[in-house]
């Protein structure tokens, strides 16, 4: 991992960080600045989490049209590097959205897809299966 990419990262969990705090516009320049320098130097991973994370701004924020696109793109992203782990992720982001826009149905549906991608990246519920 390259200087600018560790950077760009950085920004990414700053970004996080001030949306846990309730500080939306610092988080929203931090994750701007993120997807800014990812783009620039290529590095898809970074510009799907700064995707994720504009996303998720932007539902709390209520914007839902603007977090349905981040969001989307972000899963795409994901999708295309072949990170289900981060698909699974990212949809469980989409399923908080189409909880707050009411669409309860929708987000039991997301919550089985995540699970589901989840379970296909081997990564997922290892320490259910050892009990």
């Amino acid at each position: 991992m390259t200087n600018r990419q560790i950077e760009g990262r950085f920004l990414v969990f700053l970004a996080k960080a001030y949306l846990l705090l309730g500080r939306l516009d610092e988080a929203r320049r931090a994750a701007g600045r993120s997807l800014e320098l990812c783009r620039t130097i290529g590095f898809a991973y970074g510009v799907g989490l700064a995707e994720r994370n504009l996303g998720r701004l932007a539902l709390a924020a209520g914007t839902h049209a603007e977090a349905a696109a981040h969001l989307g793109t972000a899963r795409d992203q994901f999708a295309g590097m072949g990170s289900r782990h981060e698909v699974a992720r990212t949809t469980l982001a989409q399923a908080a959205l189409a909880h707050a826009r009411g669409d309860t149905a929708r987000a039991a549906a997301l919550l089985d897809e995540a699970r589901a991608d989840h379970k296909g990246s081997g990564l997922a519920f290892r320490h259910f299966r050892q009990r």
